[in-house]
C-alpha cells in the first residue's frame, strides 16, 4: 500500500494506492498538479499523457465514492460519488482514506488538483 496526498483548494486528502504495475506508473509522474474535469456530477478525470499499464481491466457493478481508477488505460478518474456503474475498462488503483468531504471540496465543474507521495 502506497499512501498519497490530494490536495485540493486547501484541503490535503490522505489516500492509499495499491502496489501494482499501473499504480507504479501513476507515481512515476508525482508530484503533479493538474486541471480535472467534471463529468455526470459523479467523477472528475483528467487524460494523462502515457498510457498507464495494466495486466487486466475490470466492470465493478459499484463505483464508491473516494475510489481512484485509471480508465481505458490513460484517463484518471477520482470519483466523488458512489453509483450503480455499467461501464468496463477500469484499473482501480487505491481510495481516499475518508471520502466524507470530497464530494463538496470538488464542488462541480473542473478543478485543479495536486497528486504527490506523503512523506
Amino acid at each position: 500500500m502506497i499512501p498519497i496526498h490530494i490536495i485540493i483548494g486547501g484541503n490535503t486528502f490522505t489516500a492509499t494506492l495499491n502496489n501494482n504495475e499501473t499504480t507504479q506508473a501513476l507515481i512515476a509522474q508525482f508530484p503533479m498538479t493538474i486541471q480535472m474535469k467534471e463529468l455526470n456530477g459523479l467523477e472528475k478525470y483528467n487524460d494523462l499523457p502515457e498510457e498507464l499499464p495494466a495486466a487486466s481491466t475490470e466492470r465493478p457493478e459499484t463505483i464508491h465514492a473516494g475510489e481512484i481508477m485509471s480508465w481505458s488505460g490513460n484517463t484518471l478518474v477520482l470519483f466523488n460519488q458512489t453509483f450503480s456503474n455499467s461501464y468496463g475498462g477500469y484499473v482501480l488503483l487505491g481510495s481516499v482514506d475518508d471520502p466524507s468531504n470530497l464530494a463538496a471540496t470538488l464542488g462541480s465543474g473542473h478543478v485543479q488538483v495536486t497528486w504527490s507521495l506523503a512523506e
